[in-house]
């Protein structure tokens, strides 16, 4: 039998299956969304409007834009990382993962304190991360096995594409991914200056100590950052609750 899993029973009830422009081509999610059944619906259905989303007439010219920047990052990458020192790639690292995991504990704190507190909204922002992490691990991995691109400190050093097919690869970077994918939604569902700027200072510090780490070339960096954003904020007002947050609409 199907129960309600790590949420409130406000929250089961109450998750919203809204896209963003408040109009929904498919039948809404029931109240059970929160049982285990019904988070399997949910994840299929973020999944489709995730992979479905660039082929929305409206996205088409900013599909173009992605598409044109990612191939001049490529072709620049080979000089771009040439610039970058040898000399704190340590201290670069040590940032970057001191930036994914203190955003992901802060997220956890937030669902933790909503828990402890029962605040619906803090129970939604911890859910809501953690949904949107899920729903970009396959978009990940995906990414990964086909591209198969070395790192700058593989092989000849010049990001080669499919010579490394494996969840290790360069392309894209999963630390800017997921910690954009995180920052995305805590700044949605919390749409104070303050926030944002803890949150996306943090994903950026990600980002770039990633790059100046030697770990990723900056296209690698780019794309991961843009679709962890991207998936953030589709799986938030996908699934947001206008009570709780003004940011969604």
């Amino acid at each position: 039998m199907d129960r309600c899993v790590l949420l409130s029973q406000a929250l089961c009830d109450g998750l919203r299956s809204d896209p963003i422009n408040g109009v929904s081509d498919d039948p809404p999610i029931p109240p059970n969304s929160g049982t285990v059944h019904g988070l399997g619906l949910r994840l299929i259905r973020d999944q489709a409007g995730i992979y479905s989303s660039p082929f929305h007439r409206a996205n088409l010219k900013w599909d173009a834009v992605f598409l044109a920047g990612t191939a001049a990052l490529i072709a620049s990458d080979k000089r771009t990382i040439g610039e970058v020192s040898n000399a704190n790639i340590d201290l670069s690292r040590n940032i970057s993962n001191a930036g994914i995991y203190g955003t992901g504990a802060a997220a956890g704190a937030i669902w933790l304190t909503g828990v402890v507190t029962h605040d619906p909204h803090a129970q939604e922002t911890g859910y809501l991360t953690t949904e949107a992490l899920v729903n970009a691990l396959p978009i990940y991995a995906g990414l990964q096995l086909i591209a198969g691109r070395e790192r700058p400190n593989e092989g000849v050093g010049q990001g080669r594409f499919l010579q490394n097919h494996s969840i290790n690869s360069s392309f894209p970077s999963g630390h800017a991914m997921f910690a954009w994918t995180m920052a995305s939604v805590i700044a949605h569902e919390y749409p104070h200056k303050w926030v944002k700027v803890l949150v996306y200072g943090a994903a950026g510090a990600v980002s770039v100590t990633r790059f100046t780490g030697r770990e990723h070339f900056a296209s690698d960096i780019a794309v991961g950052s843009i679709l962890g954003y991207l998936i953030g904020r589709h799986v938030f007002h996908v699934h947001c609750n206008a009570d709780f947050s003004e940011a969604c609409r």
